[in-house]
Parts: structure tokens; C-alpha cells; sequence
């Protein structure tokens, strides 16, 4: 056999067992990341004997933003007066009201009115979204929620803010920015793994997220601008959550992992600090063996859901 062939021969086979591994690899990774989420508990089961669905009611016809309300099978007129908005993470670019349906349906078999939310993404096709304008869209949904509630015989005295990663960097922002402005008197908010202080050294992926942020707000490109300016130090600080709290904001329920490669634990200690200085009302529960999915403390799991619950009798009244 000719060396050339021979050669084109190792190196076929050397391509082939690359892409086999890389493959394997992502399976791995897929397996692995599937039995994550099932340990940290984001699945919920739902039958009609648990309440009803009411899916993708429209808050903001013109970008087709939605929520979905589940309303409990055994309504507490007391329970019911209150609603529990959860809000998905993904990175601000990706996911949707889908993946945190799970909670929304264990608070409402709870007894609470509860809804999951859409909210627009960042894009390189739509330049003009930023972390405002999801905020902003946080604003319009709950105002929806509040009329449509009252349209389904629901008064409604107070709402709790919940989100995950991304949507819970989300509910502190409009939580503790906008806590006055809200249609509905926001009683307490939940927050998991939540980015809160932009300020400081972040993982890469909510960095590069925070420079799109900033060029969007300001036409700045950061590869060629000094990055610890007085205008981008500005917009970080108004980005980070931790920059509104004070001593009217709502109490806060924190949970994050001491191993979260994504939101490093800093966040946790940050925002703690903020509350603490703010004499706000705030419990933390610390995942000690958990990254960012919260996968591998299943004790802090359930304490985590008792906590909620007793949040939510403290603080719907």
C-alpha cells in the first residue's frame, strides 16, 4: 500500500475516533445533566384533580409575550387572594415558560394561584432587548395578571417573584428596582442562583451577556474601550440587583450552590452583605455539595420548599 494512502488512512481513522469520542462525550454530558436536573427536583406532576391550566394568555400582543395560570382544584380564599410569578433562566438568550412549569404547579397544589412567564431574549436579531426590557416586560405581565385574575374572580392582594439563574437575577431587579411601581404590592421574592452584582469578576457566559447589555445601552464596543470607565461602571451598577435594595425591599428567600462554576458563590455573599447592611428580612440556604443546577444536597432541596411555603404564610397576609 502506498505511504500516502496510508497516511490519508490515519488520519481518517484518527477524524473517525475524534468524532466518536466527542459524541460520547456529549451524551455523557446530556445523561449527566438529565440526572441533575431530576435530582434537584424540577419536575412536578399535574392531573385535572390538581387544578386547571390556562395557557399563553397574552400580556404583550405586539411581541406575542404570554404566561400561563394554574389555578389550584382546592381553592383557600385566603391562598387565592395571593400569586406566585416564576420567571425562567437560560442565560437572558435561551428557554421559556415551560421549564419552570414545575414549580408553578407545586405552589398551586400548595393552594396558590401561581403563573410562569415568557419574556424576550437577547439576540443578535433583535439589538434593541436588554435587561431592561425584560424588566419592563415583567411590568406588563403582572399588570395582566392582575386583570385577568379579577376577570376569573380572582382579587388579588399581593404577588411573590420567583426565578432560577437568569430569571431570578430578573425578579431582584424589578423586585428591588421597581417594588413601588408594581400593579400588584410584591409581598416576598424567591431567588435561585440569581446573578447579583455585576461588579465584580463573573462567569463568562453572564460577562459576555453583560457586555452585550452594555453595548446595547450605550454603542459601546468593550473590545476597544477601557472597561472600568465611568459610563460602563454606571451601567454595571444599574444591571446589578444589589444596587436597588434598601430598606423597604421585599424580604428575600436566597438559595445558591457553593460549587456554582456559573454564578460563582460570590453572588450569594454580595447580596447577603446588601440585605444584611438594608436590615431587610432575608433566609439563605446554602447547597455545600451543589453547583449551579443544586442537584446534590437533597436536605437544603427540601428546605429550601419548606422555606417557600413558609414565606409564603409569613408574607401573604
Amino acid at each position: 500500500m502506498p505511504p500516502q494512502l496510508i497516511s490519508w488512512l490515519i488520519i481518517l481513522v484518527s477524524l473517525i475516533a475524534i468524532i466518536s469520542l466527542m459524541v460520547l462525550l456529549r451524551r455523557l454530558a446530556i445523561k449527566r445533566f438529565r440526572q441533575a436536573v431530576k435530582r434537584a427536583g424540577y419536575h412536578e406532576s399535574w392531573s385535572d384533580a390538581d387544578g386547571s391550566i390556562q395557557k399563553d394568555i397574552l400580556y404583550d400582543p405586539k411581541s406575542n409575550l404570554g404566561f400561563d395560570l394554574y389555578i389550584p382544584a382546592k381553592q383557600d380564599p385566603i391562598k387565592t387572594r395571593n400569586l406566585i410569578l416564576f420567571i425562567h433562566g437560560g442565560s437572558w438568550l435561551f428557554g421559556n415558560k415551560n421549564q419552570i412549569a414545575y414549580a408553578a404547579k407545586r405552589y398551586a397544589k400548595a393552594g396558590y394561584l401561581t403563573a410562569s412567564m415568557d419574556y424576550s431574549l437577547l439576540s443578535k436579531e433583535n439589538p434593541e432587548i436588554d435587561f431592561f426590557t425584560m424588566r419592563d416586560e415583567i411590568h406588563l405581565c403582572i399588570q395582566k395578571i392582575k386583570t385577568h385574575c379579577q376577570e376569573q374572580g380572582f382579587k388579588l392582594d399581593k404577588i411573590a417573584l420567583s426565578g432560577i439563574s437568569a430569571g431570578g437575577h430578573l425578579a431582584m431587579l424589578y423586585g428591588y428596582s421597581q417594588q413601588m411601581l408594581s400593579p400588584i404590592p410584591i409581598a416576598f421574592l424567591a431567588i435561585q442562583t440569581g446573578p447579583s452584582d455585576f461588579q465584580t469578576r463573573t462567569n463568562k457566559r453572564y460577562q459576555q451577556a453583560l457586555f452585550n447589555f452594555i453595548t446595547r445601552r450605550t454603542g459601546i464596543d468593550l473590545k476597544h474601550a477601557k472597561r472600568d470607565s465611568h459610563e460602563i461602571l454606571a451601567i454595571k451598577k444599574q444591571a446589578s440587583p444589589i444596587s436597588y435594595i434598601n430598606e423597604a425591599s421585599p424580604p428575600t428567600l436566597l438559595a445558591y450552590g457553593k460549587r456554582d462554576r456559573i454564578v460563582p458563590f460570590k453572588n450569594h455573599d454580595l447580596l447577603v452583605q446588601a440585605l444584611q447592611n438594608a436590615k431587610v428580612s432575608f433566609t439563605s440556604i446554602v447547597f455545600p455539595k451543589s453547583g449551579h443546577l443544586l442537584a446534590d444536597d437533597p436536605d437544603q432541596r427540601d428546605a429550601y420548599h419548606l422555606a417557600f411555603l413558609e414565606y409564603a404564610e409569613r408574607y401573604f397576609v
